[in-house]
């Protein structure tokens, strides 16, 4: 060990970055509606608490989900075919958050504020009480990886893992989510485990069926953490001894294994309450696709790649190869990290979460630490040049992921669910957002050069419209068209586009009244290429997101003419919010080449 005590200093600087960029940068419980700290996913998690010590339907959550609804939270209650609602999310978490609670709930209302569930002191209470967590992971981290590596290397993997990867916004700014309390239960577990099997005490083994049976009440997926105290430090050579060695305390395992489902028990129990089935699978339509994981899609690729937008984790490929020189470190850490990653990447909707990168994979750094501290300890040994480029490599990552964690959240360069490599290369470390570039979010097609020698194809400036036209000021002349949900549809325009062309152009000039924030409602610009009625190409963008302020702009539906054969191209607007109105003019639509 170091004397220096490298990853002593190292955990000092992520306490202070955890309180600085907790408290300072980003403190969500500042933040209102669906940018607060109980919102989405976390409320949902949450919501047993208020429903159970506030409002008292804990079996049919209306009053809580109302209550909700009044803050703006996103989060959803979702029926039964009892007739009730009921979150969706397991309630593991929300024992966790019973100190928090209950210190908001005492203080709430003396500090004046409404003792409901949702108010300020809940939100504050929630978010510290996630601060808090995290620096405990770390610190039992760091106890964990000084077993068997040296400080140094500790130090470094310990900046890594906070500095480096999205653990510093999922457990730092999202910590109201389950990834960062499991990142802290996979340190305790680790630790216990290795406890037990220096000195085997009931107690410990008492412990591990606690630590286990919680993690699965958080998320049912981590009950294969029950394999890390079964299978801790054994390589294929000893596994006879340590099933001998469990054997020997057989009434211990018994024990933890009783705990584990009687803590499991807790979650059928209210299943069996809210819903008459003691076994009640509450997220609908979505499930795993075992047979075909997207190892690939989440990895790979810019929607919502891992290693795209947590580069730095690619360094365990390297990092396994190093540790198999570890034998009892290595088998137990490549089989449950791949274990681990196939079940969470065969989730249906793998993209999900609205999140930069893969934010399922979080609680899994406290073994990935274990490749990364070997690869840094080897890389430690070796020249110069090496560890120059080995800390290039850490700094990069580290500007990357600030840019990343500020772009999520005031740059505004990040869509959560809709990244694609050519609105990526765009804005790639970019300081200053060109907001025409979110075009490239739906449509690849994106000219940028000049565009000579055009020859205009169709023209309407709806002066000689008569139906749905804009009651209020036109964009322009006297007239323009009013689009929306419930009033009249756009009619289609069919286009002659000529084939000797490479690029077409349709633009308008256009403003909405008001935006609509949800993606999935905002009003759509389309081209329609088809042969024989058959889809050959369609280009679309959003246009609720490509205008700033309340407009008009002028925007453009850019298209590159398809090779392929097609004997009709259609353009036409959609309209799918509730509360918002376009207004349309001067619809123009070009053909040019490169």
């Amino acid at each position: 060990m170091s004397k220096t005590k490298n990853s002593i200093y190292a955990l000092w600087l992520i306490i202070a970055g955890i309180i600085l960029i907790g408290f300072f940068f980003y403190p969500k419980w500042e933040k209102s509606g669906t940018e607060g700290i109980i919102s989405w996913d976390a409320a949902g998690y949450y919501v047993y608490l208020p429903s159970a010590f506030i409002y008292h339907d804990l079996g049919d959550i209306k009053t809580t989900e109302q209550k909700a609804k009044e803050y703006h939270t996103g989060f959803e209650a979702f029926p039964t075919p009892k007739g009730t609602k009921i979150t969706k999310y397991a309630i593991g978490q929300s024992i966790l958050f019973i100190p928090a609670f209950w210190l908001a709930h005492i203080l709430a209302e003396p500090f004046g504020y409404p003792a409901d569930g949702f108010s300020y002191p809940y939100q504050l209470a929630i978010g510290v009480w996630g601060l808090l967590v995290n620096i405990l992971g770390f610190i039992l981290l760091r106890k964990l990886l000084l077993r068997h590596f040296k400080d140094s290397a500790v130090a470094i993997v310990l900046f890594i893992i906070y500095f480096a990867t999205n653990y510093l916004n999922q457990n730092t700014i999202e910590n109201a989510y389950t990834h960062n309390h499991l990142f802290t239960l996979y340190a305790i577990l680790f630790l216990l485990s290795e406890n037990y099997y220096k000195h085997p005490r009931l107690k410990t083994g008492i412990a591990i069926g606690l630590t286990v049976g919680l993690m699965t009440l958080i998320r049912p997926t981590e009950l294969i953490s029950i394999l890390i105290p079964l299978f801790w430090l054994v390589d294929q050579k000893r596994i006879k001894e340590r099933i001998q060695f469990l054997w020997a305390h057989f009434s211990h395992l018994i024990m933890a294994t009783i705990l584990v489902i009687l803590i499991g028990s807790i979650q059928l129990t209210y299943w069996k309450y809210a819903t008459g089935d003691w076994i009640y699978y509450s997220y609908g339509d979505q499930g795993f696709d075992f047979l075909s994981p997207h190892f690939y899609n989440c990895i790979f690729t810019f929607k919502k790649g891992w290693w795209v937008y947590t580069p730095i984790m690619s360094l365990i490929v390297p990092g396994f190869f190093l540790l198999s020189k570890r034998k009892t470190l290595f088998l137990p850490s490549l089989i449950y990290s791949l274990l681990f990653m196939y079940i969470v990447f065969s989730w249906q909707v793998w993209w999900y979460g609205g999140s930069m990168s893969q934010r399922s994979v979080v609680q899994l750094y406290v073994l990935l630490a274990f490749p990364l501290a070997a690869l840094t300890e080897y890389i430690l040994s070796r020249s110069r040049w090496i560890k120059g480029v080995f800390f290039a490599a850490i700094i990069f990552c580290t500007y990357y992921n600030f840019w990343l964690t500020y772009q999520a959240h005031y740059g505004g360069q990040l869509h959560p669910e809709r990244m694609n490599r050519y609105y990526f290369r765009k804005v790639f470390l970019r300081t200053k957002a060109d907001i025409n570039h979110k075009a490239l979010l739906d449509n690849k097609d994106y000219y940028e050069r000049p565009i000579l020698n055009s020859t205009e194809i169709y023209f309407n400036d709806f002066e000689q419209d008569s139906i749905s036209i804009c009651p209020d000021a036109p964009l322009s002349g006297e007239k323009s068209f009013c689009l929306s949900k419930k009033g009249a549809h756009f009619p289609v325009v069919a286009l002659t586009v000529p084939k000797d062309k490479k690029w077409l152009r349709a633009s308008a000039k256009i403003q909405l009244r008001p935006k609509e924030w949800n993606d999935w409602s905002a009003t759509q610009f389309v081209l329609q290429y088809k042969n024989k009625g058959q889809d050959v190409k369609t280009n679309l963008i959003r246009l609720d997101y490509l205008i700033e302020g309340d407009g008009p702009k002028t925007l453009h539906l850019d298209s590159k003419i398809p090779t392929k054969p097609f004997d009709e191209v259609k353009l036409f607007f959609l309209s799918y919010s509730d509360h918002s109105t376009a207004a349309i003019d001067d619809l123009k639509v070009i053909v040019f080449d490169e």
